[in-house]
């Protein structure tokens, strides 16, 4: 648990039901590696090389006394912690995609206004 892999190449590596929780992953290689039913908790998924043979399925989320929750993907194994964990990041992107939604609406009204010249 919270070990320094940065840059680590486990390319082609079965670390099936690895136990990965806070692991520094940052620009870790894991092309052809197989993630299956890994404890990814915490990770850093910065920067990680994968590719369509990386077998990512059952990747586990939560901590070992809670609940549960497995997710196919250690980039939104990152992103759902980061969710869960921080409630500022739930509220700025609240906020960011309020506002997405109001730009979208002007360029939509002016590019009507405009093709109705």
């Amino acid at each position: 648990m919270g070990a320094d892999l940065i840059e680590v190449n486990f390319s082609e590596a079965n670390l099936s039901e690895a136990i990965l929780r806070e692991a520094n992953l940052r620009g870790a290689n894991l092309s052809g590696a197989d993630l299956n039913g890994c404890q990814t908790y915490g990770v850093s998924a910065w920067n990680l090389k994968v590719n369509q043979e990386t077998k990512q399925s059952n990747l586990i989320i939560t901590q070992p006394v809670e609940a549960t929750i497995t997710v196919d993907d250690i980039h939104v194994a990152q992103f759902i912690y980061l969710l869960v964990n921080y409630k500022n990041l739930r509220s700025v992107l609240d906020s960011v995609t309020k506002r997405g939604v109001l730009i979208l609406g002007r360029l939509v009204a002016e590019a009507l206004r405009f093709s109705a010249k």
